[in-house]
């Protein structure tokens, strides 16, 4: 893996790291950026699809079927991520967003679910979450410009499962995390770790194959 992307991705999540230390950020602060941070990895998976199919000179259905597929798959796997994130750990949320509890009460009522999500992130997302967030951006877009400019390593072939293993892995922290959130056991120490083996998750996950 080149000196610039071990960098990159260790910059960017030292933040988070600052955060908890200086900030005094929460177990919730901390997975909604680390969700957020799926969706960013979505975008930038979406480009490389789209950006493989023009390269290669696919029909013009083709990519939009591939590409179509993939944001529709990907994005109920993040709504539905998203809503175990936000159920488990803003117990508040039907008493700070609107309409949120009523959802589950009314027949059609997950249909609202996109729209409560959204009505959630304007409520939660702070500027040090967005500040943050902004580096974790950056340093997928420079991951992802060098692997398409043919310097970071190719994952052809398996574009549908590779944004995965970040969400699992998330997903196995939350079952953790949420117990000790919810018995009210949860030291700054164990975030940091979870910082940490998050960051060296990055980095093995940017080495390839």
């Amino acid at each position: 893996m080149n000196h610039n992307t071990t960098i990159a991705i260790v910059t960017a999540n030292l933040i988070p790291l600052f955060g908890i230390f200086a900030g005094d950020w929460s177990v919730s602060d901390l997975i909604l950026l680390y969700w957020l941070e799926n969706l960013v990895v979505g975008f930038y998976w979406l480009y490389k699809k789209a950006h493989g199919h023009i390269k290669a000179g696919s029909s013009v259905l083709s990519g939009i079927e591939d590409v179509g597929f993939f944001t529709l798959h990907y994005s109920i796997f993040c709504l539905v991520h998203g809503l175990f994130v936000f159920i488990l750990f803003f117990p508040d949320l039907a008493d700070t967003v609107d309409g949120f509890a009523v959802m589950f009460e009314e027949d059609n009522g997950l249909l609202n679910l996109p729209v409560m999500l959204w009505a959630t992130l304007n409520h939660y997302v702070t500027a040090e979450i967005l500040f943050a967030l902004f580096f974790l951006a950056a340093s997928h877009g420079f991951t992802s410009w060098r692997e398409l400019s043919g310097a970071g390593p190719r994952r052809d072939g398996v574009i549908y499962e590779t944004p995965y293993p970040r969400i699992v892995f998330l997903h196995l922290f939350i079952l953790g995390a949420g117990f000790l959130f919810m018995e009210g056991v949860l030291p700054y120490y164990l975030l940091a770790l979870f910082v940490v083996a998050k960051t060296i998750f990055d980095l093995l996950f940017e080495k390839g194959p």
